[in-house]
């Protein structure tokens, strides 16, 4: 078997190459329906405004979630 660098010597094991290989496919995946979702919007409306708006309201959760969810007690 061929000898990985130290560095990616986890992807060895097949449970880790499993979990990295589905992330990856969701990661892309989530990619693929933002960009979709960008087009549809920019396409049916014309708009910037509300296409900012849209991206706006896609990250609303994260501005107000994060700074709960970085607390450390």
């Amino acid at each position: 078997m061929l000898r990985l660098p130290r560095m990616f010597r986890s992807i060895e094991n097949r449970n880790c190459r499993l979990y990295f290989f589905g992330q990856l496919v969701s990661l892309l995946g989530s990619w693929r329906q933002s960009v979709a979702q960008v087009w549809l919007v920019y396409r049916l409306t014309g708009s910037s405004f509300q296409l900012g708006l849209v991206v706006f309201i896609g990250q609303v959760p994260l501005l107000f979630l994060s700074p709960i969810g970085g607390l450390h007690k």
